[in-house]
């Protein structure tokens, strides 16, 4: 058995625009593992360790980001992608999609 990321990604829209420059992502950890998130751009870089079933928000600037996300779980692969965020509050679930290779 090996697990993957999935990832929800949506906009909450009642407050959805801001005019600081900043972007806050409100990041939920849906694994049963401990949750490290990192956003990595050109401007600003943020780490967030999140328990499991809890949910923790970041503030970064605006801009184009590499987006990680690992648990301590030899079995379940990293998450790589990318993430445009220009002045918005976005809400983000991680999970983990369990596959079998038989």
């Amino acid at each position: 058995m090996s697990g993957d990321y999935s990832k929800n990604l949506s906009l909450s829209f009642p407050d959805s625009k801001r005019n600081d420059g900043y972007s806050k992502i409100t990041i939920t950890n849906d694994t049963n593992y401990t949750l490290t998130i990192r956003y990595s751009g050109a401007k600003d870089s943020e780490k967030a360790i999140i328990s499991t079933k809890q949910t923790k928000s970041i503030k970064v600037l605006n801009g184009y980001y590499t987006v990680t996300a690992s648990v301590n779980a030899g079995s379940v692969d990293n998450y790589v992608g990318h993430e445009n965020l220009q002045n918005g509050n976005y809400s983000i679930s991680y999970y983990i999609k369990y596959s079998f290779n038989y």
